[in-house]
């Protein structure tokens, strides 16, 4: 697959299940959405926040056979947007060829259009990735908090007491910024407004929100602040690998 001849288009419901096939053939239960979370994310876009998906695709391709996928958020608050990465994959016989690259391109390039056209600024874009991803995301400007202890919170509760069904997973929280140096207060109400609208159970009573709400302050936000590095309100970041061209 030539590299100049790749496009990128938005999923529709239509090609949403062969999209989702490629996640779920990537990514374990415990990292992974359900299809009908997405699905209804996909399908109900609101002011505030859209489920973006993008594929990959090269001359011959539709996005029912996609060589790669981005799946994220666009989140708004206050003129501003914050775009929240979940899914980055590409096939196996893709590798190499630049499509996961391209793919974070585009999922921007999606964002900062999405601010235009609502008249408001892209801030920030986070991800939680695996250490081996790394030196990848720094390459494209994403950075990791100094010794930042971050864990993705749970993907699934119980339907009556909100405790989680799946398990915290430790990652990586990288962040890339386009307002300058980033502010402790910027980078927390991000992870609040993420984990408010992207983790918790959308169909749940409210005494379950509540409950998943304050499992996930508890455990996930609240470690993750007191392990942040600061210097006069500036979150400290690990200067990443010396060498990026690896």
């Amino acid at each position: 697959m030539a590299a100049s001849a790749a496009r990128h288009v938005r999923v529709t419901e239509q090609e949403f299940a062969a999209c989702y096939a490629l996640l779920a053939e990537t990514f374990h239960a415990d990292v992974l959405d359900d299809a009908a979370t997405l699905l209804e994310q996909l399908r109900a876009p609101r002011d505030s926040q859209e489920l973006i998906m993008l594929a990959r695709l090269a001359d011959q391709e539709t996005a029912r056979q996609p060589a790669g996928l981005v799946v994220g958020f666009r989140l708004s608050l206050d003129g501003l947007v914050i775009g929240f990465i979940e899914y980055l994959v590409t096939r196996p016989e893709c590798c190499g060829q630049g499509c996961a690259g391209e793919l974070l391109d585009a999922f921007e390039g999606e964002l900062a259009r999405c601010a235009a056209a609502r008249g408001e600024r892209l801030a920030l874009a986070l991800g939680e990735v695996e250490p081996e991803l790394l030196r990848f995301k720094a390459r494209h400007g994403y950075q990791t908090p100094l010794a930042g202890r971050y864990v993705q919170p749970p993907l699934r509760y119980n339907p009556h007491s909100g405790q989680p069904l799946s398990p915290e997973v430790p990652l990586l929280l990288m962040v890339k910024s386009w307002v300058g140096p980033l502010q402790a207060s910027q980078l927390l109400t991000a992870l609040e407004i993420i984990f408010e609208r992207c983790y918790l159970p959308a169909q749940a009573s409210p005494a379950v929100r509540q409950a998943a709400r304050r499992y996930i302050l508890q455990n996930v936000f609240q470690p993750f602040q007191d392990s942040l590095t600061l210097a006069d309100g500036l979150v400290v970041m690990d200067p990443g690998p010396a060498d990026l061209s690896i």
